[in-house]
């Protein structure tokens, strides 16, 4: 849809100007991949479409596709916290009381919650800001079989691995 295409390329004039005569099935549609438009302006860092389309009252009404897997299963909040984009982050768990900040995907190749995804990769902000987020799972299970902890360890990233531990975060690794 445009609305999908403006988001993705961070027009923000144009995902306003789409959104001002939509229905919520238009700002919740998906691509081919199943990629709304909030989806893709978070895989993409673009805060301030994503305050845009959060901002759309009709998506009040229901947590629309901040928490619908895409066909990879991962949502809005986790590719932001994966491509490591702090604000988006920030703007999601702010806006949306109702965010599932513990959905895991269940694919094979990309296993794993938003605070796996941010302690894999190296993101402290982001770990920071989930792990203050009331009701996080600290030993939610990623690919490979590791927690959050085990990733942060895994890829050496100490101030992530002493924030984990520090708040009760477990290491668990399974064989690969």
């Amino acid at each position: 849809t445009p609305l999908i295409r403006a988001s993705e390329y961070g027009d923000l004039d144009a995902v306003k100007l789409l959104l001002g005569d939509v229905d919520i099935e238009i700002v919740n549609a998906t691509d081919t991949d199943g990629w709304s438009a909030l989806t893709h302006a978070s895989r993409k860092g673009h805060v301030e479409v994503v305050r845009a389309i959060l901002g759309f009252q009709s998506t009040r009404t229901r947590m629309g596709n901040a928490a619908s897997d895409s066909q990879d299963g991962l949502t809005a909040l986790m590719y932001a916290a994966y491509f490591g984009h702090t604000a988006v982050v920030e703007e999601l768990l702010r806006v949306r009381d109702d965010i599932d900040v513990n959905h895991c995907s269940t694919h094979p190749l990309y296993k794993g919650s938003a605070l796996v995804y941010a302690s894999q990769y190296g993101h402290r902000d982001i770990v920071q800001l989930l792990v203050d987020h009331p009701g996080v799972d600290l030993n939610v299970v990623g690919r490979n079989g590791l927690m959050a902890l085990g990733w942060a360890r895994e890829n050496q990233h100490k101030e992530i691995e002493e924030l984990l531990y520090s708040r009760g975060a477990q290491e668990r690794r399974w064989y690969r």
